[in-house]
């Protein structure tokens, strides 16, 4: 509602717990942050506020990407 943008950081040692980033993308969620918005903040947002959003943060030909997907299915 600022107009403030999010990135997710990684430095805390409480709730969520080092390393608990989905985690805290729920909690994202949990106040008020569509899911998409959420994600943006771990991967465009957090580029964007390294200053590396010419070579990470987006799916695009060129950048860089780790991408695990994972297939559940469904009962």
């Amino acid at each position: 509602e600022a107009g403030v943008t999010l990135a997710m950081g990684t430095d805390t040692q409480i709730d969520p717990a080092m390393g608990d980033n989905a985690h805290e993308l729920e909690i994202y969620v949990e106040y008020g942050m569509t899911p998409a918005e959420a994600l943006a903040t771990a991967t465009r947002n957090a580029a964007v506020a390294l200053g590396r959003e010419d070579d990470l943060g987006t799916l695009e030909a060129g950048k860089y990407a780790d991408l695990v997907a994972r297939i559940q299915a469904v009962e």
